[in-house]
């Protein structure tokens, strides 16, 4: 598990969706690469068709970075946070949560 100095929860709100407007757009209009990117990020490799063939895996990607970075276990709040309503800020917050870990190393 590694931290880099963070907290062990989410640095970024899952409210926060705007924050980096990139991710935002990507995550609007490509929901299933940025889905791909969070998967392999979370893996910290490179990201390959077959992430991008493979959507539907949000809450276990989900599940991965709290496992990772030590987050306080939520599997009713990622089971929540993965329904269609909520998918896409879910996807968000991850998105700039492993960018945030990323930059940091």
């Amino acid at each position: 598990m590694e931290s880099f100095g963070m907290t062990n929860y989410w640095d970024t709100s899952f409210l926060q969706c705007l924050s980096d407007i990139p991710v935002c757009l990507k995550t609007i209009f490509c929901p299933c690469l940025v889905l791909a990117g969070n998967k392999a990020g979370a893996d910290e490799r490179e990201c390959n068709l077959c992430d991008c063939l493979c959507c539907p895996r949000e809450y276990f990607t989900r599940q991965q970075i709290r496992s990772k970075y030590g987050f306080e276990e939520s599997v009713l709040m990622d089971c929540l946070m993965t329904t269609p309503p909520l998918l896409m800020l879910a996807l968000c917050q991850d998105a700039r949560e492993l960018k945030a870990r990323k930059d940091m190393k």
